[in-house]
């Protein structure tokens, strides 16, 4: 299993995040957050969850090792949808059908 440091690191740089913005988003300290990178402190369920909730992912993304893992999403460039779907909840009904109809639309060319 990769390791929690590794994975923030993973996912800092793919944000062109600073070791100091990361922590200047969540509030802990740099030298917390170089900690964490570095393997020598590991973070508490709630401090896991506020990073999830600062950068944008599931809590998924530090536990699942697995190819459908929050990785995968990022390797292939998704991570903008991901951004565009935040607030997915306030759309309207019809916008959200539109969306929809559309994946739909283009799973069904791709098992063709």
């Amino acid at each position: 299993m990769q390791k929690i440091g590794k994975k923030l690191k993973k996912l800092r740089k793919a944000k062109n995040l600073t070791v100091k913005d990361v922590a200047a988003i969540t509030g802990f300290s740099a030298s917390f957050v170089y900690a964490i990178e570095q393997e020598r402190k590991n973070p508490c369920y709630e401090n896991i969850i506020l990073l999830c909730e600062k950068l944008d992912v599931p809590p998924v993304y530090f536990f699942d090792d697995s190819r459908t893992s929050f990785d995968v999403i990022m390797e292939n460039g998704a991570l903008e949808i991901i951004e565009l779907l935040q607030d997915y909840g306030s759309w309207s009904e019809v916008d959200k059908n539109d969306l929809k109809s559309f994946i739909k639309y283009q799973k069904s060319k791709k098992g063709r």
